[in-house]
């Protein structure tokens, strides 16, 4: 298994985290806002932020769930 660590409200933070993967799954979300974050920072940011990575890729992820 292998682990990736990044902040995913910083897209260089996550450059290249799809790289190899087949599968992308994301449980990314905020129960509630606090230290600035809001829930579209992150439940629709952050989401686009790790897609966005992934999807472009040549040798990426073939799913995003």
């Amino acid at each position: 298994m292998i682990f990736f660590i990044g902040e995913v409200t910083k897209p260089a933070s996550i450059k290249g985290v799809a790289n190899g993967v087949n599968y992308v799954f994301s449980i990314i979300g905020i129960t509630r806002p606090k230290d600035g974050m809001t829930y579209m920072d992150v439940d629709n940011k952050a989401n686009l932020n790790l897609l966005n990575d992934a999807l472009p890729k040549t040798y990426g992820p073939t799913e995003f769930f």
